[in-house]
């Protein structure tokens, strides 16, 4: 329990620091009946002696304390604003400690609102700032409520093809497991197909942006071409003469050019919300070709797997292929 005499103490930083402890804790719980008893005890002071001079050193206090002001009229303000040095710095560092502590844990106080496509058509979105945003099905896009605000940040789970819309002074900036694309005014596409997945592409069709990932630099793209995130490495950025197929998704197609048939396997999962995986030996079959995303699942996986002569194995769970 804090006394008076205490927070005297408290106040002029004559307390122990067990005794600040007490005193922060008290104050944190939301009790402030002793508090306000001193503070009053100090405005009576300042009004029956306002030519004192009190002169306090400088406190912090913790943003959750409250103080709840006596009513008083402008010109007892006036009258004891000498005498009041004690108060007003209490209340000075009350509400400049809380703005302080308040932005370091913002994010943290943050609600995010999610968009996702549960549906089979492509779902489209533009956010308040401008920017257009396309999600492939099954993607998942979650953002701040403040978006907009000081920044601009969003998280993706799954495939989209954004065109943002320019703002220097607010880059836009899309987190995709282990890496983050920033740009300022372009349009680019993201595949990302699970939370923890180590296969990103991001392609460029225009503008420019900034790749990054932890303990390595950013990878700069400019329009045409891709840059891998694969096995926790993010690759150098390389040219693609057919970056805009990346975006097909958006049309209802599904383009396949010298892919290996485990990043195949991935698309089509991804796409058809069906478990289909490959052997080791059969995953690395360079696979080319147009599918629409109308056509049926085990349609293109025979396909597929009759053109490059592979097996194809169902069960209640899913279908490999394989070699053999």
């Amino acid at each position: 329990m804090i006394t008076q005499q205490l927070l005297e103490r408290y106040f002029k930083q004559q307390c122990t620091a067990e005794e600040r402890t007490l005193v922060e804790a008290c104050l944190d719980a939301g009790d402030h009946t002793i508090l306000d008893g001193f503070l009053q005890s100090k405005w009576k002071d300042a009004i029956e002696n306002p030519s004192a001079t009190i002169t306090p050193p400088p406190i912090t206090l913790p943003r959750q304390a409250k103080i709840r002001l006596l009513r008083a009229s402008w010109s007892k303000y006036a009258a004891v604003c000498t005498g009041l040095l004690v108060l007003s710095t209490a209340i000075f560092y009350l509400l400049t400690a809380g703005k302080k502590k308040a932005a370091v844990s913002q994010v943290a106080r943050l609600e995010w609102k999610k968009l996702d496509n549960r549906g089979s058509a492509i779902r489209s979105v533009v956010m308040g700032d401008g920017t257009k945003i396309w999600l492939n099905k099954n993607a998942v896009l979650r953002y701040p409520d403040n978006y907009n605000e000081a920044t601009r940040e969003v998280e993706l789970l799954g495939e989209a093809y954004f065109e943002v819309a320019p703002d220097k002074s607010k880059p836009f900036r899309v987190h995709t497991a282990g890496i983050t694309t920033t740009a300022l005014g372009t349009a680019f596409n993201i595949s990302a197909f699970t939370i923890r997945d180590t296969a990103i592409r991001v392609s460029l069709l225009e503008g420019k942006v900034a790749v990054t990932t932890a303990g390595a630099g950013d990878r700069i793209l400019t329009p045409g071409m891709k840059v891998d995130f694969e096995g926790n490495q993010l690759m150098e950025p390389v040219q693609d003469s057919l970056v805009k197929q990346s975006t097909g998704w958006i049309k209802d197609k599904i383009y396949f050019n010298n892919t290996t048939l485990k990043e195949v396997c991935r698309r089509l999962s991804y796409q058809y919300n069906q478990q289909l995986t490959a052997t080791e030996t059969a995953g690395q079959q360079r696979v080319s070709g147009t599918f629409n995303t109308s056509d049926d699942f085990k349609t293109i996986v025979a396909a597929i797997t009759f053109v490059h002569q592979l097996q194809v194995t169902y069960t209640p769970s899913g279908c490999k292929i394989s070699k053999e």
